[in-house]
């Protein structure tokens, strides 16, 4: 498969250099092949660049700058023809902040409107989220460029996005990879921001200290092995006292729980409960597409550590009822991609005509 990548940036900085380097380590798993970025500051030139790869291109990525992201979102979803519609997912996540004053109503609506047919993939905090679209066996995707945004997609969603597409066998190496840069990235931050998570993970514990620098890991990480039984309680009480009680004898911020692989409502389920200083929420995790208990695991640990990177966006701070659309927003799961009505030439077509206006 045939892959181009373009950025458009008025200016490089520090933050746009590491996310299209977390672009790169994504997309190089996938096609060791492929080419730098090439750069633009102008969106013109940048679609017309488009354009004329689709002609062979099997997957086209676009990485855009925050300040011109949703305009050029629109005029590149203008010139493919393609209407936008209202997705539920980052409108949940925008809600509150739009509410509360924190982001204005232009905001709101340019942040909430996506293709109908593409595959979101949403930043942790909802604001430029990217998006795949799939059309007669190419790819487009549309991500930000600068970190931490970038990282949330690349991370949360892109790696999934390719394994699905992966024609030389890479997605083990790839997903391993991703793994121990969720560890690394999780650890930076709690180290830059000294905070202190206390964990306990009724299995696999070393799946997260293997991937991580050791002197790091014990700065911002502490493992106990120090569990409970459960009684008569529920099972959602039960983690909540137990991530609680984790928190509260190493003086941590954060108490963390990982349970192992249960049966519950017919299906392979694994619970994270974490406490911190305003309560605790209960995330369920559930097995989809056969997974293994292992592999479940494995997806509730990437997850999370993802979700911890920003945890405020995240915590119910008033109730301790256990978030039922959570893992909706943590599990950013594969779409099942429906194509896009527009062959790859009224593609180029329609990217022509409408840069020549």
């Amino acid at each position: 498969m045939d892959i181009k990548l373009f950025s458009l940036c008025k200016q490089e900085v520090p933050a746009s250099e590491k996310g299209k380097k977390c672009i790169l380590n994504c997309i190089s798993e996938y096609f060791p092949e492929c080419e730098e970025f090439t750069a633009f500051s102008s969106q013109k030139r940048m679609l017309l660049a488009i354009s004329q790869s689709l002609r062979a291109a099997d997957v086209v990525v676009v990485a855009v700058q925050n300040n011109m992201y949703n305009a050029t979102k629109r005029l590149l979803c203008s010139a493919l023809g393609l209407g936008l519609s209202r997705n539920s997912e980052i409108a949940d996540k925008l809600d509150t902040k739009l509410s509360s004053g924190k982001i204005n109503q232009a905001t709101y609506d340019a942040n909430v409107m996506f293709p109908s047919d593409a595959c979101v993939m949403a930043t942790d905090d909802g604001l430029n989220s990217g998006f795949a679209l799939a059309s007669g066996g190419q790819h487009i995707i549309y991500l930000p460029i600068e970190a931490p945004r970038c990282e949330d997609v690349v991370l949360g969603s892109l790696y999934d996005y390719l394994t699905e597409i992966d024609e030389i066998g890479a997605a083990e190496s790839a997903l391993k990879k991703r793994h121990a840069e969720i560890i690394e990235r999780a650890i930076e931050k709690l180290n830059e921001t000294s905070v202190k998570v206390a964990v306990h993970s009724e299995i696999m514990h070393d799946f997260i200290a293997s991937a991580a620098d050791k002197h790091k890991l014990n700065a911002g990480i502490v493992f106990d092995d120090e569990f409970p039984e459960l009684d008569s309680q529920s099972v959602d009480d039960f983690y909540i006292y137990t991530a609680r009680d984790l928190r509260d004898r190493h003086h941590a911020q954060y108490g963390m729980v990982f349970s192992k692989p249960f049966e519950e409502d017919g299906k392979t389920t694994v619970i994270v409960s974490i406490a911190d200083e305003s309560g605790t929420n209960v995330i369920r995790f559930c097995e989809e597409n056969g997974e293994t208990e292992e592999e479940l695991f494995a997806v509730a640990v990437d997850k999370t550590l993802l979700m911890l990177y920003d945890y405020s966006e995240f915590t119910n701070s008033e109730s301790d009822e256990p978030l039922t659309d959570g893992d909706k927003q943590l599990r950013k799961s594969v779409a099942v991609l429906t194509g896009v009505s527009v062959a790859a030439t009224a593609i180029i077509g329609l990217i022509t005509a409408f840069i020549l206006k």
